[in-house]
């Protein structure tokens, strides 16, 4: 079996203070409301932690499938938890939202035992799924992601919609290209986007901030598409391949998203694809930064993010990672992270020129996943 997950996630910055020409105790007196808020939400993401920890914990060590995943969601499971405890909310939110759909997942194939072991019940069973996850069901998805309460809660609730019915759609071919196990697995993983975005309500963080005007960025997700095939040239595409996959792949999810008019979720995306082609163009060991110029372009962006009039929470993850990795001494991938703030930023100016795109003469599709 084989999986993709992403691990590049983990902090959160001061939070933001907008004062305006209210009297003091107005001032005084919606702090406190915002403050029983936001204890509040994190009371309900803390029950939501524990009771994904308490599915864990139920989870049959010796499954063959679980011990592959195992580890990875151990560790965004712990990061998810610290963060939350360190105040840094948007980047538990982010973190958790990579562990629980393999829990979910994880879930569906151990209630499915026969169709596990038999592909023609997987067969059936996934048509019984099909037919549950009609247009009017997906609507009721979607309605319910792009009515989420923060941007950051938001941006995961679409990303978790889109990847809904292509799960779906794969995990039939997969499990012709594989075995029974390995569909009713990714058939699991469309069941736990739906169940994601269900969960997310929790999630939110209360806020009184306006959206974020977000807008097409096809521009900006060419003129990154361009860069990548750029690089995309040996030594580095063998050297560093899987991190091509991945940052093709983050790419891909943000012109799905874009394309589906998901402004939300693409913003995400693309701010994270910025980062890894960043990393690819870096060498490791030898382009670190300097530590204090590092360090102050990393406040001049966070503080350009503090002064935007609307809902920053999808900034303030490439902010808070950002900032840890300096903490940790990586100042390389610090960066990296400063460039996703940067791009993050110019969004909500002008938008990028259109990338000229050459007339393809052949076009050739590899059929191997759904975001690669």
């Amino acid at each position: 079996m084989k999986r993709f997950l992403v691990l590049d996630f983990a902090r959160l910055a001061a939070p933001v203070c907008v004062v305006s020409s209210l009297g003091l105790g107005a001032i005084a007196n919606d702090s406190s409301a915002a403050s029983t808020r936001s204890a509040q939400a994190t009371d309900a993401f803390e029950r939501v932690l524990d009771q994904t920890r308490s599915r864990i914990a139920a989870l049959p060590a010796d499954d063959e499938f679980w011990q592959q995943v195992a580890p990875t969601v151990d560790a965004l499971m712990a990061r998810s938890e610290a963060a939350l405890r360190n105040g840094r909310r948007e980047l538990a939110q982010l973190t958790f939202a990579y562990a629980v759909e393999n829990v979910a997942a994880q879930r569906f194939l151990l209630a499915h035992a026969a169709e596990r072991a038999e592909f023609e019940r997987f067969e059936a069973l996934w048509h019984e799924r099909d037919r549950a996850f009609d247009a009017a069901a997906l609507a009721k998805v979607r309605a319910r992601a792009e009515a989420l309460q923060s941007a950051c809660v938001r941006a995961l609730g679409e990303a978790a919609f889109a990847k809904l019915r292509v799960n779906l759609d794969a995990s039939l071919d997969y499990g012709r290209a594989t075995d029974a196990a390995t569909g009713v697995f990714y058939l699991g993983l469309a069941e736990a986007q739906a169940e994601f975005v269900e969960q997310l309500g929790a999630l939110a963080s209360p806020t009184d901030a306006a959206a974020p005007p977000v807008r097409a960025l096809a521009a900006e997700l060419d003129a990154l598409e361009r860069e990548l095939v750029a690089l995309y040239r040996p030594p580095l595409s063998i050297d560093r391949h899987a991190e091509f996959i991945a940052a093709s792949g983050t790419l891909k999810e943000a012109r799905v998203l874009d394309q589906a008019g998901l402004r939300f979720g693409a913003l995400l995306r693309h701010g994270q694809a910025v980062q890894r082609c960043a990393a690819l163009r870096a060498t490791p060991g030898t382009d670190a930064p300097e530590r204090n110029a590092l360090e102050q372009r990393i406040a001049t962006l966070a503080s350009e993010l503090t002064k935007l009039p609307f809902d920053a929470s999808i900034g303030r993850i490439f902010a808070q990672r950002a900032d840890e990795l300096v903490e940790h001494g990586d100042l390389a991938a610090a960066a990296t992270f400063a460039d996703a703030l940067a791009a993050h930023l110019a969004t909500f100016r002008a938008p990028a020129a259109p990338v000229t795109r050459p007339t393809p003469e052949l076009d050739v599709t590899l059929v191997r996943w759904p975001f690669t």
